[in-house]
């Protein structure tokens, strides 16, 4: 079989192609939400989000913020996948879950005691 240089071109551009979208992760999801007391604001509280892989049992990356005055928090662009979530305030961890994200989404985060 003969090909000609462009039809050959093609097809390497198309086999390129298809490893580079099964390599590079969705960065379909984004998180935010709010961080309270008693319906009060946490301000300035430490927010941070990791990537985990549960299969390998692997921690990936990390993303952090902190919490506005109005106890806001925002991750507004990130892979598809499972994350631990973790809110500290004044050095000590006042919050931790799991989450798995997909699309947009929001956790609003009400404490039970003061942090």
């Amino acid at each position: 079989m003969r090909f000609s240089n462009s039809s050959a071109l093609l097809m390497i551009s198309r086999f390129i192609l298809g490893v580079i979208l099964i390599t590079v992760p969705s960065f379909g999801a984004s998180l935010s939400g709010k961080v309270a007391y008693r319906n009060a604001p946490v301000t300035d509280a430490s927010v941070t989000l990791y990537a985990v892989d549960e299969a390998k049992m692997t921690r990936g990356a990390t993303y952090a913020t902190r919490t506005s005055s109005a106890g806001t928090y925002s991750f507004p662009s990130l892979p598809n996948g499972d994350y631990v979530l973790i809110v500290e305030k004044n050095r000590q961890r006042v919050y931790q879950g799991k989450l798995q994200l997909v699309n947009a989404a929001r956790k609003d985060i009400e404490l039970g005691s003061k942090p």
